[in-house]
C-alpha cells in the first residue's frame, strides 16, 4: 500500500508469516517523519518482523533517528522485532552520529527475499 509525499514515497509489502517491509523512497526529514511513523505503526500492528528499507532514501534528517529509535524501542516492548536496511551513506552516517547503531539491527542487504512470497 503506497502512501506519497511530495518528497517521500511510502511503501509497506505484506511478505507473508508475520513479516512486512515498509520501503522509503525520497527525503526524510522532519516534514515526512509522521507519515514514516504512521507507516511503521501500521505494519507493526501485525508484524512480528519489519523490515525498515531506507536504500532510497536520498536525504534522511535527524528526525529519522527518532522515528526509527522510537520502532525499534515499539518492536522490543512487544516482542517483535525491526530491521533497518541502512546500505547508502546518509543513513548509515545518521545511525552512527546518534549512536543508534549499537542499538538498531542495522544490516546492507534486505532479508526480505527469504520471505516473499511465504504464507503461514
Amino acid at each position: 500500500m503506497p502512501t506519497d509525499n511530495a518528497s517521500l514515497r511510502c511503501e509497506a509489502q505484506d511478505l507473508g508469516l508475520g513479516v512486512f517491509q515498509v520501503a522509503l523512497a525520497g527525503r526524510l526529514d522532519i516534514a515526512t517523519a509522521l507519515q514514516a511513523d504512521r507507516a511503521l505503526r501500521a505494519t507493526q500492528a501485525d508484524a512480528r518482523l519489519v523490515i525498515l528499507d531506507l536504500r532510497e532514501v536520498q536525504f534522511i534528517g535527524h528526525t529519522a533517528a527518532r522515528v526509527a529509535g522510537m520502532a525499534d524501542a515499539r518492536a522490543r516492548r512487544l516482542g517483535r522485532r525491526l530491521v533497518v536496511v541502512a546500505a547508502r551513506a546518509p543513513a548509515s552516517r545518521l545511525f552512527a552520529l546518534t549512536r543508534l547503531r549499537g542499538r538498531l539491527e542495522i544490516v546492507e542487504r534486505s532479508p526480505a527475499g527469504r520471505f516473499q512470497g511465504a504464507r503461514a
